[in-house]
């Protein structure tokens, strides 16, 4: 009598750095849920190189009975936490933070420049900063952005950007998206031919204003 074949996922099979890429495609809700399948699939969630949050989702998910502050702490913990998991072995490919500034304050400031600054020491590729506000409030840009050494694209909102810092100290950047930034204006005096630069590579930035986009590429 012939042995009954074991259930298994065959997906499973399937190499890592793969299951990886079919998982960038899917929205981080559905990466989400994948993971309480099994342990597997909670560690490959866990090893992720695509690292996208939202303040806004992490907090409707909490109860209403806790105060203001204790969610942000809460969310704060969070935040680190996933970037930190010992699971995430490999550098970052893309690390996406969603903020409301509203009450922003020095800790919740610190707890973001040292996000971003772990990201940036696992040689984050593409680096999305989406902060809103609505009143005239911007996000200090940590140091450690002006010197990510790998980095091929920013894309940032409201925050206070030194754009020719920026350019410089990040050699292969391809792409800057500004949205209602501080430094808008030097855009628009940037000079590529000025500085030194590393040669056949096309810089592409954009400026956004009330939903329209001003592109500019640049020869560098």
């Amino acid at each position: 009598m012939a042995q009954p074949v074991p259930n298994r996922d065959r997906f499973l099979d399937v190499p890592e750095p793969v299951i990886h890429h079919i998982m960038s495609f899917l929205p981080p809700k559905d990466v989400t849920c994948i993971s309480v399948l099994s342990k597997t699939w909670l560690r490959l969630r866990n090893s992720f190189p695509i690292i996208d949050i939202s303040q806004a989702t992490f907090l409707r998910a909490l109860p209403d009975a806790l105060s203001f502050n204790e969610k942000r702490e809460l969310f704060s913990d969070h935040l680190l936490n996933t970037i930190q998991r010992p699971e995430r072995r490999t550098n970052i490919h893309k690390f996406k933070l969603q903020v409301n500034l509203v009450g922003l304050s020095e800790l919740d400031q610190e707890v973001y420049h040292r996000a971003i600054e772990l990201v940036v020491e696992r040689n984050v590729e593409r680096i999305e900063l989406d902060f809103f506000h609505i009143k005239d409030k911007f996000f200090d840009l940590p140091t450690c952005v002006y010197s990510a050494k790998l980095a091929t694209s920013l894309v940032l909102n409201r925050c206070n950007v030194k754009v020719e810092e920026l350019l410089l100290g990040c050699p292969l950047i391809e792409e800057l998206v500004l949205r209602d930034a501080k430094g808008l204006e030097q855009v628009k005096n940037f000079k590529p031919e000025t500085r030194e630069t590393r040669v056949g590579r096309l810089l592409r930035i954009a400026e956004r204003r009330c939903g329209h986009v001003q592109s500019s590429i640049f020869s560098i």
